[in-house]
Protein backbone atom coordinates (compact mmCIF):
# COMPACT_ATOMS: atom_id res chain seq x y z
CA UNK A 1 0.00 0.00 0.00
CA UNK A 2 0.78 3.48 -0.27
CA UNK A 3 1.84 4.26 2.34
CA UNK A 4 2.57 1.32 3.96
CA UNK A 5 0.93 0.07 6.16
CA UNK A 6 2.55 -2.43 8.67
CA UNK A 7 2.64 -3.99 11.98
CA UNK A 8 4.65 -3.08 14.96
CA UNK A 9 5.52 -4.62 17.81
CA UNK A 10 3.06 -3.38 19.80
CA UNK A 11 0.73 -4.66 17.21
CA UNK A 12 2.61 -7.78 17.98
CA UNK A 13 1.83 -8.05 21.80
CA UNK A 14 -1.99 -6.49 20.64
CA UNK A 15 -2.34 -10.21 18.65
CA UNK A 16 -0.85 -12.16 21.17
CA UNK A 17 -3.32 -10.75 24.07
CA UNK A 18 -6.44 -11.60 21.40
CA UNK A 19 -4.99 -14.75 21.18
CA UNK A 20 -4.91 -15.41 24.65
CA UNK A 21 -8.31 -14.07 24.77
CA UNK A 22 -10.40 -15.50 22.64
CA UNK A 23 -8.14 -19.21 22.67
CA UNK A 24 -7.76 -19.00 18.76
CA UNK A 25 -4.36 -18.69 17.01
CA UNK A 26 -3.15 -16.58 13.97
CA UNK A 27 -2.04 -18.18 11.36
CA UNK A 28 1.10 -16.02 10.08
CA UNK A 29 1.10 -16.51 6.06
CA UNK A 30 4.91 -14.88 5.59
CA UNK A 31 7.30 -13.25 2.68
CA UNK A 32 11.05 -13.36 4.83
CA UNK A 33 11.98 -11.08 2.18
CA UNK A 34 9.97 -8.52 3.58
CA UNK A 35 12.03 -8.89 6.47
CA UNK A 36 15.35 -9.18 4.87
CA UNK A 37 14.85 -6.08 3.04
CA UNK A 38 13.87 -3.92 5.74
CA UNK A 39 16.37 -4.96 7.39
CA UNK A 40 19.23 -4.36 5.14
CA UNK A 41 17.76 -0.80 4.73
CA UNK A 42 17.37 0.41 8.40
CA UNK A 43 20.06 -2.05 9.88
CA UNK A 44 17.78 -3.88 12.13
CA UNK A 45 14.05 -4.18 11.93
CA UNK A 46 11.78 -3.82 14.86
CA UNK A 47 8.54 -5.52 13.53
CA UNK A 48 10.59 -9.03 12.60
CA UNK A 49 12.48 -9.09 16.04
CA UNK A 50 9.35 -8.97 17.78
CA UNK A 51 7.49 -11.46 15.44
CA UNK A 52 10.24 -13.79 15.86
CA UNK A 53 10.63 -13.49 19.87
CA UNK A 54 7.00 -14.78 19.86
CA UNK A 55 6.83 -17.61 17.43
CA UNK A 56 5.60 -20.32 18.97
CA UNK A 57 2.57 -18.44 19.56
CA UNK A 58 1.88 -18.36 15.91
CA UNK A 59 1.05 -20.96 12.95
CA UNK A 60 3.52 -19.86 9.76
CA UNK A 61 2.32 -20.99 6.43
CA UNK A 62 5.26 -20.17 3.22
CA UNK A 63 3.53 -17.53 0.92
CA UNK A 64 6.62 -17.81 -1.00
CA UNK A 65 9.78 -15.50 -0.42
CA UNK A 66 9.15 -12.08 -2.11
CA UNK A 67 5.72 -12.39 -2.79
CA UNK A 68 5.43 -12.03 -6.65
CA UNK A 69 2.65 -12.76 -9.01
CA UNK A 70 3.60 -16.22 -10.58
CA UNK A 71 0.92 -16.17 -13.62
CA UNK A 72 3.73 -15.46 -16.07
CA UNK A 73 6.91 -17.20 -14.24
CA UNK A 74 8.82 -20.26 -15.07
CA UNK A 75 9.12 -23.76 -12.87
CA UNK A 76 12.78 -22.56 -11.35
CA UNK A 77 11.35 -19.28 -10.05
CA UNK A 78 8.21 -20.71 -8.42
CA UNK A 79 10.87 -23.25 -6.86
CA UNK A 80 13.11 -20.83 -5.94
CA UNK A 81 10.79 -18.49 -4.51
CA UNK A 82 9.25 -21.35 -2.38
CA UNK A 83 12.50 -22.78 -1.55
CA UNK A 84 14.03 -19.37 -0.10
CA UNK A 85 11.37 -19.28 2.59
CA UNK A 86 11.88 -22.29 3.21
CA UNK A 87 15.53 -21.24 3.93
CA UNK A 88 14.90 -18.08 5.64
CA UNK A 89 12.23 -19.93 8.28
CA UNK A 90 14.99 -22.98 8.80
CA UNK A 91 17.89 -20.25 9.64
CA UNK A 92 15.09 -18.66 12.26
CA UNK A 93 13.44 -21.58 13.51
CA UNK A 94 10.35 -21.03 12.63
CA UNK A 95 7.92 -24.32 12.65
CA UNK A 96 6.60 -24.67 9.08
CA UNK A 97 4.82 -27.51 7.04
CA UNK A 98 6.73 -27.73 3.52
CA UNK A 99 3.47 -29.48 2.42
CA UNK A 100 2.02 -25.97 2.55
CA UNK A 101 1.77 -23.08 0.55
CA UNK A 102 -0.07 -19.74 0.12
CA UNK A 103 1.02 -17.71 -3.26
CA UNK A 104 0.36 -13.64 -3.78
CA UNK A 105 -2.71 -12.97 -4.81
CA UNK A 106 -3.28 -16.58 -5.00
CA UNK A 107 -0.84 -15.94 -8.13
CA UNK A 108 0.38 -19.12 -10.31
CA UNK A 109 -2.67 -21.90 -10.14
CA UNK A 110 -3.46 -21.81 -13.92
CA UNK A 111 0.08 -21.24 -14.65
CA UNK A 112 1.30 -25.20 -16.16
CA UNK A 113 4.44 -24.10 -14.37
CA UNK A 114 3.53 -24.57 -11.09
CA UNK A 115 2.71 -28.31 -11.83
CA UNK A 116 6.05 -29.31 -12.19
CA UNK A 117 6.98 -26.73 -9.16
CA UNK A 118 4.79 -28.22 -6.74
CA UNK A 119 5.76 -31.89 -7.13
CA UNK A 120 9.36 -30.78 -7.14
CA UNK A 121 8.91 -28.86 -4.13
CA UNK A 122 6.16 -31.49 -2.48
CA UNK A 123 3.44 -28.91 -1.71
CA UNK A 124 0.21 -31.24 -1.17
CA UNK A 125 -1.58 -28.21 0.53
CA UNK A 126 -1.90 -25.01 -1.99
CA UNK A 127 -4.53 -21.63 -1.22
CA UNK A 128 -7.16 -20.77 -3.50
CA UNK A 129 -9.42 -17.68 -3.89
CA UNK A 130 -12.69 -19.21 -2.45
CA UNK A 131 -14.80 -16.53 -3.74
CA UNK A 132 -13.25 -17.45 -7.77
CA UNK A 133 -12.95 -21.16 -7.13
CA UNK A 134 -14.82 -22.46 -4.52
CA UNK A 135 -14.16 -26.01 -5.24
CA UNK A 136 -11.14 -28.12 -4.62
CA UNK A 137 -9.01 -29.16 -7.59
CA UNK A 138 -6.06 -30.73 -8.65
CA UNK A 139 -2.84 -29.09 -9.49
CA UNK A 140 0.25 -31.85 -9.95
CA UNK A 141 0.15 -33.69 -6.42
CA UNK A 142 -1.21 -30.83 -4.61
CA UNK A 143 -5.01 -29.80 -3.78
CA UNK A 144 -6.25 -26.23 -3.44
CA UNK A 145 -7.68 -25.17 -0.27
CA UNK A 146 -10.45 -22.60 -1.04
CA UNK A 147 -10.06 -19.83 1.44
CA UNK A 148 -12.89 -16.89 2.50
CA UNK A 149 -11.99 -13.92 1.55
CA UNK A 150 -13.40 -10.58 3.55
CA UNK A 151 -14.56 -7.51 3.33
CA UNK A 152 -11.40 -6.05 5.66
CA UNK A 153 -9.21 -4.64 3.03
CA UNK A 154 -5.27 -4.14 2.60
CA UNK A 155 -5.05 -0.83 2.00
CA UNK A 156 -6.84 0.36 4.69
CA UNK A 157 -5.18 0.65 8.33
CA UNK A 158 -8.15 2.74 10.63
CA UNK A 159 -11.77 2.27 11.29
CA UNK A 160 -12.67 5.46 8.80
CA UNK A 161 -10.53 4.22 5.94
CA UNK A 162 -12.62 0.45 6.43
CA UNK A 163 -16.09 1.88 6.13
CA UNK A 164 -14.92 4.51 3.95
CA UNK A 165 -14.03 2.21 1.15
CA UNK A 166 -16.84 -0.12 2.32
CA UNK A 167 -19.54 2.01 1.23
CA UNK A 168 -17.84 2.83 -1.66
CA UNK A 169 -18.03 0.06 -3.31
CA UNK A 170 -21.21 -1.09 -1.70
CA UNK A 171 -23.13 2.43 -1.62
CA UNK A 172 -21.35 4.91 -3.56
CA UNK A 173 -19.83 2.48 -6.63
CA UNK A 174 -22.13 -0.49 -6.70
CA UNK A 175 -24.19 -2.36 -9.20
CA UNK A 176 -25.97 -4.77 -7.94
CA UNK A 177 -25.07 -8.51 -9.71
CA UNK A 178 -26.44 -11.92 -8.72
CA UNK A 179 -23.49 -12.05 -6.23
CA UNK A 180 -23.94 -8.10 -4.88
CA UNK A 181 -26.29 -6.44 -3.14
CA UNK A 182 -26.09 -2.96 -3.17
CA UNK A 183 -27.07 -0.21 -0.33
CA UNK A 184 -29.68 1.87 0.08
CA UNK A 185 -27.90 4.26 2.21
CA UNK A 186 -24.00 4.41 3.46
CA UNK A 187 -23.95 1.64 6.66
CA UNK A 188 -22.44 3.05 9.75
CA UNK A 189 -20.12 0.88 11.38
CA UNK A 190 -22.07 -0.82 13.72
CA UNK A 191 -23.78 -2.27 10.01
CA UNK A 192 -20.76 -2.82 8.69
CA UNK A 193 -19.25 -5.40 11.74
CA UNK A 194 -22.97 -6.99 11.91
CA UNK A 195 -22.78 -7.36 8.14
CA UNK A 196 -19.30 -9.04 7.90
CA UNK A 197 -19.87 -10.71 11.37
CA UNK A 198 -22.78 -12.29 9.91
CA UNK A 199 -20.88 -13.88 7.14
CA UNK A 200 -18.19 -15.52 9.47
CA UNK A 201 -20.78 -16.82 11.56
CA UNK A 202 -22.69 -18.40 8.97
CA UNK A 203 -19.88 -20.54 7.72
CA UNK A 204 -18.57 -21.35 11.25
CA UNK A 205 -22.04 -22.53 12.23
CA UNK A 206 -22.52 -24.83 9.22
CA UNK A 207 -18.88 -26.42 10.16
CA UNK A 208 -17.07 -25.04 6.75
CA UNK A 209 -13.40 -25.60 7.03
CA UNK A 210 -12.29 -23.53 4.54
CA UNK A 211 -10.07 -20.45 6.29
CA UNK A 212 -11.02 -17.02 6.26
CA UNK A 213 -8.21 -14.42 5.31
CA UNK A 214 -7.54 -10.73 5.86
CA UNK A 215 -4.06 -8.89 6.13
CA UNK A 216 -1.39 -7.64 8.03
CA UNK A 217 -2.71 -4.25 7.53
CA UNK A 218 -6.24 -5.12 9.44
CA UNK A 219 -3.77 -6.37 12.26
CA UNK A 220 -1.99 -2.65 12.56
CA UNK A 221 -3.01 0.90 13.25
CA UNK A 222 -6.87 0.72 14.19
CA UNK A 223 -6.86 -3.13 13.81
CA UNK A 224 -9.73 -3.61 11.54
CA UNK A 225 -10.16 -7.19 12.00
CA UNK A 226 -10.74 -7.18 15.67
CA UNK A 227 -13.96 -5.87 16.54
CA UNK A 228 -15.64 -8.17 13.50
CA UNK A 229 -14.33 -11.36 14.45
CA UNK A 230 -15.37 -10.34 18.40
CA UNK A 231 -18.43 -9.96 17.47
CA UNK A 232 -18.34 -13.35 14.86
CA UNK A 233 -17.71 -15.15 18.32
CA UNK A 234 -19.78 -13.08 20.66
CA UNK A 235 -22.84 -13.84 19.01
CA UNK A 236 -21.34 -18.07 18.48
CA UNK A 237 -21.22 -18.15 21.79
CA UNK A 238 -24.91 -17.28 22.58
CA UNK A 239 -26.02 -19.96 19.96
CA UNK A 240 -23.29 -22.86 20.62
CA UNK A 241 -21.59 -24.05 24.27
CA UNK A 242 -19.14 -26.17 22.42
CA UNK A 243 -15.69 -24.21 21.78
CA UNK A 244 -14.39 -23.67 17.93
CA UNK A 245 -12.08 -26.33 16.95
CA UNK A 246 -9.63 -24.79 14.72
CA UNK A 247 -7.70 -26.79 12.14
CA UNK A 248 -4.13 -26.35 10.84
CA UNK A 249 -4.31 -25.04 7.03
CA UNK A 250 -3.36 -28.93 6.23
CA UNK A 251 -6.41 -30.14 8.53
CA UNK A 252 -8.34 -28.01 6.50
CA UNK A 253 -7.51 -29.42 3.58
CA UNK A 254 -8.47 -33.04 4.98
CA UNK A 255 -11.68 -31.82 6.11
CA UNK A 256 -12.34 -30.70 2.65
CA UNK A 257 -11.37 -33.91 1.20
CA UNK A 258 -13.55 -36.10 3.98
CA UNK A 259 -16.43 -33.85 2.98
CA UNK A 260 -16.17 -34.48 -1.34
CA UNK A 261 -16.04 -38.04 -0.28
CA UNK A 262 -19.21 -38.03 1.96
CA UNK A 263 -21.00 -35.76 -0.24
CA UNK A 264 -20.20 -38.11 -3.66
CA UNK A 265 -21.20 -41.37 -1.21
CA UNK A 266 -24.35 -40.04 0.06
CA UNK A 267 -27.35 -41.55 -1.87
CA UNK A 268 -31.31 -40.09 -1.75
CA UNK A 269 -33.20 -40.62 1.50
CA UNK A 270 -37.10 -40.84 1.31
CA UNK A 271 -39.05 -38.20 3.44
CA UNK A 272 -40.19 -38.92 6.97
CA UNK A 273 -43.09 -38.06 8.56
CA UNK A 274 -42.09 -37.48 12.23
CA UNK A 275 -44.92 -37.62 14.99
CA UNK A 276 -43.53 -35.77 18.64
CA UNK A 277 -45.17 -37.01 21.91
CA UNK A 278 -44.89 -35.43 24.78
Amino acid sequence: TNPLIRMSPDDVKRALLWQQRTGLQLDFVFNGGGSVDAIAEKGSDPLTSSLLANKNAFYWINHTYSHPNLDAMSTTEIITEIRKNRQWARANCLRVNNRELVTGEHSGLANPAMVVALNKTRVKWIGADNSKQPLQYQIGRATTIPRHPSNLYYNVGTFEEQLDEYNYIYYNNCTNTPTTTCFNAPATWEDYVKNESTIMLRHVLTNDPKPHYVHQSNLAEDGTMYPVVDAMLERYAKYVKVPIQQPTFSGSGVLLDRHAVWKASSWPVPALSLSYYY
